[in-house]
């Protein structure tokens, strides 16, 4: 994955601040953020990971019994 700023033209259009190596029809995922300069952006990908994460494991999910970890973390803290 490649963050690139960009400049927006209008609202169909954006004008990158650098070039990238793709060829022209590509298809590319945009997931808009304000590149205030002063951490707002770092703070909308953390928001989006989190936003994902919790996508990834419902909560219907199996409560794992201890026996099943094969290697433990001796530094887990629960």
């Amino acid at each position: 994955m490649e963050s690139i700023e960009a400049r927006v033209v209008d609202a169909r259009h954006l004008e990158l601040a650098s070039a990238i190596a793709l060829p022209s029809g590509s298809l590319v995922r945009v997931i808009v953020g304000i590149a205030d300069g002063k951490g707002g952006l770092q703070d909308d990908w953390r928001r989006y990971g989190m936003e994902r994460l919790s996508q990834a494991y419902g909560n219907d999910e199996p409560d794992y019994p201890v026996s099943c970890v094969r290697e433990p973390n001796p530094g887990y803290q629960p």
